[in-house]
């Protein structure tokens, strides 16, 4: 926390090994722009010079020491870093993978509508939606799933379709 509040003060440019949820850790390069506390985790947030675009990391996924590689770019005018950890069925901070999801005909319309970034794919002939949302192999999005009870099914990817699936059995073992 020190160090990436150290970068934050200094408007630092940061190099550090970052554990997604979902994949393979990896080097992330980023100019660091604001910290934010979250439902009990702290998140960097700043420009990922490799992606080319705003992310947010949550300290506990950092796997090496935060690294100063120089001066980093400033943030936009008007920039707030609490405005750039986002939440959705995944829960806060960026979301690592898009989930495909097929939900019933009855819960379609606004399961999806409250996803930022949600993804219609296809209507299937059973009257079933087919949609890409955003998602992370967090408890936050399987409680979300599992919330729709028969009217929502994870087709992919396998690691979040097993979570989900992890969190079933858990579930009917308890009963």
């Amino acid at each position: 926390l020190a160090e990436a509040a150290d970068a934050v003060a200094r408007q630092r440019r940061v190099k550090f090994r970052y554990r997604p949820v979902q994949g393979r850790a990896g080097e992330r390069d980023v100019d660091a722009w604001g910290l934010v506390f979250r439902t009990g985790a702290w998140y960097l947030v700043g420009n990922d010079r490799r992606r080319g675009e705003l992310r947010s990391f949550r300290l506990s996924r950092i796997l090496s020491a935060i690294r100063d590689v120089g001066e980093g770019k400033p943030p936009p005018s008007g920039f707030r870093a609490a405005e750039h950890v986002t939440a959705g069925p995944w829960g806060f901070g960026e979301p690592e993978v898009r989930a495909r999801v097929a939900f019933s005909p009855k819960v379609a319309w606004w399961a999806l509508s409250g996803v930022p970034d949600a993804r219609t794919l296809r209507t299937r002939k059973d009257g079933w939606t087919e949609a890409e949302i955003p998602a992370a192999g967090t408890d936050s999005f399987a409680s979300w799933i599992l919330s729709f009870g028969r009217d929502a099914m994870v087709i992919s990817p396998k690691a979040i379709r097993d979570a989900v699936m992890q969190s079933l059995k858990a579930v009917r073992a308890a009963l």
